[in-house]
């Protein structure tokens, strides 16, 4: 597979996350996708809505996404040094930021104050 067919398949990976709920009353949040998924992260009005994952390295989702293919798309990570409970007085989040204004491109908006005014709050 060569680059470009794997960023069209990560692209698609990604699109069908769309359709997943977002809330967490769901039913959905009842049955994990998979035992290395956290959550999920959700910046409410941009397109960052995704499935939080933790592995045994920081190496492994960098370049596999959510469903555990490989593909230089990768995933949102936690680092695994950090708890899976996000108790620690520090949480490092890792992500691509693609060029299709996926995954965590819009952070790219903070560096705005009014981006920051729209969008004050992250949850996980």
């Amino acid at each position: 597979m060569d680059l470009y067919e794997e960023y069209c398949a990560a692209s698609l990976d990604y699109e069908q996350l769309g359709m997943m709920p977002q809330k967490r009353e769901s039913a959905y949040f009842c049955t994990p996708l998979d035992s290395d998924v956290l959550g999920w992260i959700v910046i409410p009005n941009t397109t960052i809505s995704y499935p939080l994952l933790q592995g045994e390295d920081n190496q492994y989702y960098l370049k596999h996404t959510w469903k555990k293919k490989w593909n230089t798309a990768g995933a949102i990570y936690l680092d695994y040094r950090n708890s899976p409970q996000l108790n620690d007085f520090h949480s490092i989040i890792y992500g691509h930021r693609r060029r299709d204004e996926t995954m965590f491109s819009p952070l790219l908006g903070y560096k705005e104050n009014s981006f920051y005014q729209e969008h004050p709050f992250v949850y996980v």
